[in-house]
């Protein structure tokens, strides 16, 4: 019993971190331009149908007009909200809906914040907010490593858009 226990312990510690390794490869190959979150909305979509309807939505977008992805899932620690953490890579003109700056209030800080959130994504999903993380490296290392911390916290694994380079 202490072998088996002990062996697979071992094997989801080494399955952990080959999927982190292998996550910051692709995403250092790429040229992602925003780091998104979308957040879980009851009114609009179940947790399932969110889930379903949210990935079919990307992996539409990356077979019509070419955007990439690479992302995780993971619930918010007060709320238990579902929120899908995202880096999209946009090519220009292929943007759908209309960005805008939406001001909402910030549990954790206790303060007003102005996010900048996409029409479509709102109307389909609810929450959205999209960073701008091309301008410079320090900001796109610290976009892949929230990431790769919720890949740890709660064991997930990485949702892919296809045709990403690991090499």
């Amino acid at each position: 019993l202490e072998t088996f226990i002990e062996d697979n312990c071992s094997r989801r510690w080494r399955n952990l971190i080959v999927r982190r390794q292998r996550f910051a490869r692709k995403a250092y190959n790429q040229h992602f331009q925003w780091f998104v979150t979308f957040t879980y909305s009851d009114e609009l979509n179940t947790e399932e149908s969110f889930k379903q309807r949210l990935l079919e939505t990307l992996r539409r977008l990356a077979t019509r007009k070419h955007w990439r992805y690479m992302g995780v899932w993971e619930r918010g620690k007060d709320t238990d909200r579902l929120h899908f953490h995202a880096l999209v890579y946009i090519p220009d003109g292929e943007m759908i809906g209309e960005f805008e700056k939406v001001t909402d209030y910030n549990k954790k800080t206790g303060k007003q914040k102005t996010i900048t959130q996409n029409t479509f994504f709102a109307n389909k999903f609810g929450r959205n907010e999209f960073d701008d993380i091309s301008m410079t490296d320090y900001a796109y290392g610290k976009a892949i490593a929230y990431i790769m911390k919720y890949m740890g916290k709660t064991n997930s694994k990485a949702v892919y858009s296809r045709g990403l380079y690991e090499y």
